[in-house]
């Protein structure tokens, strides 16, 4: 029950982060002026959050199996 809910808070995990990539400027801050550095830093939070969610993914098919 638990890896399961595991599994699905990781894909949602994934989900969030590529919505950031996706949406870089409008995760960027506006009062800041939507500068080209706070984009490109939003766009990497997207993909660490890709690969954070990934790995809790992986861990928890791992821990269902065992």
């Amino acid at each position: 029950m638990f890896e399961t809910l595991g599994i699905f808070l990781g894909v949602i995990i994934v989900l969030s982060g590529a919505f950031i990539i996706l949406v870089a400027m409008v995760a960027s801050k506006k009062e800041y002026g939507n500068k080209e550095s706070d984009i490109a830093k939003a766009k990497r939070n997207g993909i660490i959050s890709i690969v954070l969610g990934i790995l809790a993914i992986i861990l928890f098919t791992v821990m269902k199996i065992f």
